[in-house]
């Protein structure tokens, strides 16, 4: 077993972490995080994947331009609200 050198600080860091996402212990979350693929999220998209997106931004700036869709900030209070922020954004 190896051990790991880590300060006191950034060890009840994590400890806040393992808890919040539901580990007993800092151990236990780590563990878990080895576990994880190690495959890059942020690969670049395929020719396909990246015409896919492309429609997508399409679609949603037509939309847009054809003024459908909400205010932003109402639709950031609405977030906000449903998460148990304040957000403090006035329109």
């Amino acid at each position: 077993m190896q051990h790991i050198p880590i300060a006191d600080e950034q060890y009840q860091k994590l400890s806040i972490a393992a808890q919040a996402a539901g580990f007993a212990d800092v151990a236990a979350f780590i563990s878990s995080l080895a576990e994880e693929p190690t495959e890059d999220p942020r690969e670049t998209l395929t020719d396909q994947q990246l015409a896919a997106s492309a429609a997508e931004c399409d679609a949603s700036m037509a939309e847009f331009e054809d003024g459908k869709g909400r205010d932003a900030i109402d639709a950031l209070k609405d977030m906000a609200q449903k998460r148990g922020y304040h957000s403090g954004l006035t329109a």
